[in-house]
């Protein structure tokens, strides 16, 4: 009954997570929840709550303002726009009554220069000088990056657990935080001389933010 569904945005994020829980990873509740406290504290700094209803124009050009004066990639704000309309789309198919403008919301993507380190550059990185152990702990999680080509999420997680040895050869097993794909990489003799520096363990594990930091 529509009458029981919240018709702010706010509030309709969690009944949207609730009502999908079973069919949407828990990634996308993590950046469904960012989303909603971005809402909130826009809400916040304009005094007003935002109704489904009102999502138009003016509030997409009220987001993209908000999300800009708070540092955010237009790239961020183009994705988050994308999933609001998601979330709309989902009350329009409940029987909420939904802005004519709501389908024509777009912002347009940013094109990005692909940012890599040339091999050249990780060995000035590798042979740095660098006298702080959480640094050196970093300096052996950026490696370990490079030579496996996964995300913080995923390579943070590793440990010698999903490690094992196929025809003389370390593999790495694991599920992609983002994707839910199993992957199984070899493990690059970079990497494997890092984990005998660690007794055959992975570095010590930090926050994706003291990562950044350091690095």
């Amino acid at each position: 009954d529509p009458k029981n569904i919240p018709k702010d945005i706010v509030r309709f994020i969690d009944y949207y997570i609730d009502i999908r829980r079973n069919e949407i990873k828990k990634a996308s509740i993590v950046k469904f929840n960012v989303i909603k406290h971005k809402l909130q504290k826009l809400e916040g700094a304009s005094s007003k709550t935002i109704y489904i209803r009102e999502i138009n124009q003016d509030f997409k050009q009220e987001f993209y303002n908000y999300c800009r004066d708070e540092n955010y990639s237009q790239n961020t704000i183009q994705r988050e726009l994308n999933i609001i309309k998601t979330f709309c789309k989902f009350a329009r198919s409940k029987g909420l009554e939904v802005d004519a403008e709501l389908d024509s919301l777009k912002l347009p993507k940013e094109k990005i220069d692909n940012i890599y380190l040339s091999p050249e550059e990780i060995e000035l990185i590798e042979n740095a000088d660098l006298d702080q152990p959480h640094l050196i702990n970093a300096r052996d999680w950026l490696i370990i990056s490079c030579f496996t080509g996964q995300r913080i999420s995923d390579f943070m997680r590793f440990t010698k657990e999903m490690i094992r040895i196929e025809k003389g050869k370390s593999l790495i097993e694991f599920e992609q935080q983002k994707t839910g794909k199993l992957m199984t990489i070899p493990l690059h003799k970079k990497v494997l001389t890092l984990l005998a520096k660690h007794k055959g363990e992975f570095p010590n594990k930090i926050s994706d933010q003291r990562y950044n930091d350091y690095i």
